[in-house]
């Protein structure tokens, strides 16, 4: 794959999850620090090297686009599994699930301060993140019309969960289908 098609699963996966433009510039801001957007295995990851991949690091243990962690630790994974970690829509949805926990669209800080609390990476690296905003931008301008929306099976779905979350805790009633 490219890394323009890397960067339109993260663009999908953003707006398939409601994440805002600015979030979506982030994580694509992340995406060009941590791996320049190339799908790395790991040699610490045994595993990592079955599975696709453009290149072969062995910073820590991370992999994937995102450069996340496949640690098991006391509390589970930090991020996830090798393979989770290194299919980009997933791994997008790793990190835009801990992007979403921030108030990400303030200007109480920069963007790429964002993506750093996200990444936590040394503090000396912590500026990596603006650095690429700019290419970030420019990249998802180029992208966004170009990246696939959600499937009409994947609409239907999220109009059946919508309509399910409306009425959750309401009383049953036989046959009262729409009824309040």
């Amino acid at each position: 794959m490219s890394r323009d098609d890397y960067a339109r699963e993260i663009i999908a996966e953003g707006r398939r999850r409601g994440i805002s433009v600015r979030g979506i510039k982030i994580a694509l801001s992340t995406a060009l620090v941590e791996s320049n957007l190339k799908n790395y295995a790991n040699t610490k990851v045994p595993e990592s090297l079955r599975i696709p991949h453009d290149a072969v690091g062995s910073d820590g243990f991370s992999v994937g686009v995102f450069q996340q962690q496949v640690v098991m630790g006391a509390n589970g994974w930090w991020w996830g599994d090798a393979a989770t970690c290194m299919n980009v829509t997933l791994a997008a949805g790793l990190f835009y699930d801990r992007l979403s926990r921030m108030d990400y669209n303030s200007n109480r800080q920069s963007p790429g301060l964002y993506a750093a609390d996200v990444q936590q990476p040394d503090e000396r690296y912590r500026s990596r993140y603006d650095e690429r905003m700019g290419e970030a931008s420019a990249l998802y301008d180029r992208l966004a019309g170009a990246a696939p929306g959600p499937s009409p099976l994947r609409q239907n779905v999220d109009l059946a969960l919508r309509r399910f979350r409306e009425r959750l805790g309401n009383p049953y009633v036989y046959g009262g289908m729409w009824s309040k």
